[in-house]
């Protein structure tokens, strides 16, 4: 005759795994989140690859140095504030990466903020779409 069980571990048996993947949401749930935020955002002051503010986001940056190596983009509904920020756009040769604002989009660039060419002799490329806002203060 085969083991018969109360009903007292059955709902044990459900509390262990109702705590484990409760665990596994609260441990994983960072990182989760970090990826439906901004898109390749710059850690230490170095961006590889695209740096994309999404709509919703409000990014602000202050007193850093960026050099960006791919392209920034603020969509419609993203804000991205520039604080006494340095970004410099790693181009390796002429029109390689773009800033673009795009309509609804806003960039903030304040308190001496500065955005050039890390190497002078490439340039890249400023876009600022139909609809876009932009407000600068030195």
């Amino acid at each position: 005759m085969g083991r018969r069980f109360g009903s007292g571990h059955f709902f044990g048996r459900i509390f262990a795994i109702s705590s484990c993947l409760i665990l596994l949401l609260v441990s994983f749930s960072p990182m989760v989140f970090d990826a439906l935020g901004e898109q390749g955002a710059p850690e230490n002051g170095i961006g590889e690859g695209d740096w994309i503010i999404e709509a919703g986001d409000n990014i602000v940056k202050s007193h850093e140095m960026i050099e960006l190596t791919g392209n920034l983009s603020v969509q419609g509904d993203g804000n991205l504030t520039l604080d006494n920020v340095t970004l410099k756009m790693n181009c390796s040769e002429n029109g390689e990466f773009k800033i673009e604002v795009l309509p609804g989009g806003k960039l903030n660039i304040i308190n001496r903020s500065m955005v050039k060419a890390l190497a002078t002799s490439y340039n890249y490329d400023f876009y600022f779409r139909a609809g876009y806002h932009r407000y600068t203060h030195s």
